[in-house]
């Protein structure tokens, strides 16, 4: 949605999944927008769970107040299953839980009688389709791409030390190969669709943020200090 309008404010209004975030201008929001959410509540017989609701600034400033609800959100902010600030730490955090997810997933999966080819099909779908969104977010650092790496090739190649070398496999079908993924392509490929977006006539919202970002001269410190200090 591109925003709703309220007593002449704007609220931006984004929702993924089973997730809503609402973005105002400034403090100056809260009151009209918690005068409407109690209005939307009573007349819905809802309410909200504040426990799971957390309020952020994406501009740092000296006399910040927050709100009574929701509650300052507190660092790394977990948001649509990636850690935010993208640091290397919260990086490896997310993408090491990732890693075990992936390793659980392909020890139910390896004692299938499968072909090569079916291998190949029961990897990319049920095993490398976990983390294919993070990968476009928050890249993996380069020992868990070893380690994923290693993952594909023992799932494919049940521990066998006589197969074809990795340029071979990944070939196509046609080519003599298997299609054997290569896990730093196929991160590179998602992390470049991503910031190909920047690019298009139609910029995700995400786009405009950043562009926010740098016409203010924002910087992660001044953010994530702006988080943290209450």
């Amino acid at each position: 949605m591109n925003g709703i309008t309220i007593n002449h404010k704007t609220f931006v209004l984004r929702a993924y999944a089973d997730d809503t975030y609402i973005g105002g201008t400034g403090l100056c929001d809260w009151s009209t927008l918690q005068l409407w959410l109690d209005r939307h509540f009573i007349a819905a017989n809802g309410k909200i769970n504040w426990k799971k609701t957390s309020f952020f600034p994406l501009s740092p400033t000296s006399t910040y107040y927050s709100p009574p609800y929701p509650p300052p959100a507190s660092l790394p902010l977990s948001t649509l299953g990636v850690l935010l600030p993208i640091t290397p730490e919260n990086s490896a955090a997310l993408w090491n839980t990732l890693l075990q997810k992936a390793k659980s997933r392909a020890a139910s999966l390896t004692e299938r009688n499968l072909t090569l080819r079916g291998r190949i099909l029961v990897l990319k779908t049920f095993i490398l389709s976990l983390f294919g969104y993070h990968a476009s977010v928050s890249p993996p650092p380069q020992n868990i791409i070893s380690q994923l790496q290693t993952l594909v090739n023992q799932f494919v190649w049940k521990g066998r030390h006589t197969h074809p070398n990795m340029d071979t496999s990944s070939l196509s079908p046609l080519n003599g190969g298997i299609n054997l993924p290569i896990i730093k392509i196929e991160m590179e490929i998602r992390l470049a669709k991503t910031i190909s977006q920047a690019f298009t006539p139609s910029t995700p919202f995400w786009v405009h943020a950043f562009n926010h970002i740098l016409q203010t001269h924002t910087t992660h410190t001044s953010i994530t200090q702006c988080i943290t200090q209450h």
